[in-house]
């Protein structure tokens, strides 16, 4: 009995090394985008959009730096969200996670259409009419891939 606890912590623990050591694309494979820095994620999104709309090298950076951007104040804001959430937690103060509400989900939304519009409008100033079409379908196929495969496991919400 030993032995076979023995053999099966080893093996989880083999297991556990072979897993921890892969590549970048097998780490945004996984949803483990946050292990990702902001430049390797924005490259390969630029790169993404390259393939799909075929950018020119200044379009290339011109979207490299506005996908950086994006990338860097969406870390900061959440960077600003644990550090707050861990120092209530280190004072004490019992965290619970709230349904958020109707109102701050259309909040949330609103704002999220707000930013979708801005960077569609550098978009065009960057990108020929063609190449904006191709944007357009590009970022819709994206959203209906992350819609996809975040909403495949999540339960039925009782309304």
């Amino acid at each position: 009995m030993d032995r076979t606890l023995f053999f099966v912590l080893v093996m989880l623990f083999c297991s556990g090394s072979v897993y921890s050591q892969t590549d970048d694309k097998d780490k945004v494979a996984r949803g483990r985008m946050s292990e990702l820095s902001a430049e390797e994620l924005a490259k390969q999104q630029t790169n993404a959009m390259s393939r799909a709309i075929s950018l020119d090298s200044v379009q290339y950076q011109l979207v490299y730096i506005m996908n950086l951007a994006d990338i860097s104040a969406f870390r900061d804001s959440m960077n600003v969200v644990r550090a707050n959430a861990e120092k209530n937690r280190s004072m004490g103060k019992r965290v619970e996670r709230r349904p958020q509400s109707r109102e701050r989900f259309e909040q949330r939304r609103k704002i999220a259409e707000e930013r979708r519009q801005k960077r569609n409008e550098s978009m065009k100033q960057i990108l020929s009419p063609e190449q904006y079409s191709k944007y357009l379908e590009f970022e819709k196929a994206q959203q209906e891939r992350w819609r996809k495969q975040h909403t495949k496991n999540r339960p039925p919400r009782n309304r």
